[in-house]
């Protein structure tokens, strides 16, 4: 609750829970119901992993959930079949993945999500490593799939690396993750605030 209060004052386009049952950050339905009494400003992301086709189809009709995140490549040929609300697939880069896999992967799911997350967190990829002589996904390569297709960018943020991201990458958007919290619902959020304050200057 914490997390989409401060988000929504933010004005963010865009809050994702997890409804991945096998992921320890999962949501209860019950819960996620509620947050949304409490902020009607944002749309509402449902974040699954493994689940079945069926269980997202229900989930979302169940939840009246605004967009879909999947976080793994389900068949191609479920994505049809998937309910019509925007879809965004994420995509975990490697250290060594090639430029040819991630087109492979842009092209096949292309015509049939929203955006693409491209979550370098999750592999600890850094800004730092992209922008090395050689790295598998130069920052060129970056710039030019942003061009081709709707990216978003999920970095281990800082006001510095935000900014020379948006200048290099020209991504359609950026993810941002809530902080842990000190105790029972008290949080800081002075970095996140810095990236906002950030943000809204570049408007």
């Amino acid at each position: 609750m914490t997390d989409a209060r401060y988000f929504a004052a933010w004005e963010a386009k865009w809050l994702g829970f997890c409804l991945d049952t096998d992921s320890p950050d999962f949501i209860p339905f019950a819960q996620l119901q509620a947050i949304r009494e409490w902020v009607d400003s944002v749309e509402l992301v449902g974040e699954f992993g493994g689940q079945d086709l069926p269980y997202i189809i229900q989930t979302t009709e169940e939840l009246k959930l605004d967009a879909i995140q999947l976080s793994r490549n389900i068949p191609v040929e479920w994505l049809p079949d998937l309910p019509k609300v925007p879809i965004i697939q994420e995509i975990s880069p490697s250290h060594d993945i090639s430029s040819d896999e991630l087109s492979a992967q842009l092209m096949a799911y292309g015509p049939y999500v929203s955006y693409f997350l491209l979550d370098f967190t999750r592999n600890r990829l850094t800004w730092e490593e992209i922008q090395e002589e050689g790295a598998a996904l130069p920052v060129g390569l970056l710039r030019s799939f942003s061009n081709e297709f709707p990216i978003l960018l999920s970095f281990d943020w800082t006001p510095e690396n935000l900014e020379e991201i948006l200048y290099h990458v020209a991504p359609s958007g950026i993810s941002l993750r809530g902080g842990q919290e000190e105790k029972v619902g008290v949080k800081s959020f002075d970095e996140i605030d810095r990236l906002f304050e950030f943000l809204q200057v570049e408007e």
